[in-house]
């Protein structure tokens, strides 16, 4: 799962039916596609906190209107988890953060998440020896 995730994928904005800053979804779809471009490159490292953060306070802003936006969100928090990342001295903090923002996702969204329960459950899996401080937020 995660070591195929490639997160060059198309744009959210040009997704869209009709991508001016009139439709709804034109704002929250920029904004997400500037923050996967921050996530996805490791130079930028010492911001992948601040925009891990960014990404959860939208989709707390949409609401259930984030659905649309899973497809891009989950699988990029769960790139964020991947065994064998480093993400500097501070590696379990980040962590234990990235997997309680993933909750508070997975709370928003509800039901809708049951596409990816199975790579959740493979990321717990994976790391249920680190102990319950660490899953507590997504069990």
């Amino acid at each position: 799962m995660w070591e195929t995730e490639d997160l060059r994928t198309p744009s959210l904005v040009s997704q869209l039916s009709h991508p001016f800053t009139a439709h709804s979804e034109y704002f929250p779809s920029a904004a997400l596609d500037a923050l996967h471009r921050i996530l996805a490159d490791r130079r930028l490292a010492h911001y992948h906190r601040e925009a891990v953060g960014a990404v959860v306070s939208i989709v707390h802003a949409l609401g259930t209107k984030c659905v649309g936006f899973l497809g891009a969100i989950l699988p990029r928090l769960m790139w964020l988890l991947r065994p064998g990342e480093d993400h500097g001295s501070r590696d379990a903090d980040f962590k234990e953060y990235v997997f309680k923002r993933l909750g508070e996702v997975v709370s928003v969204a509800r039901q809708h998440t049951r596409v990816y329960v199975s790579d959740i459950l493979l990321l717990i899996r994976e790391y249920w020896e680190c102990g319950p401080q660490l899953l507590r937020p997504v069990l």
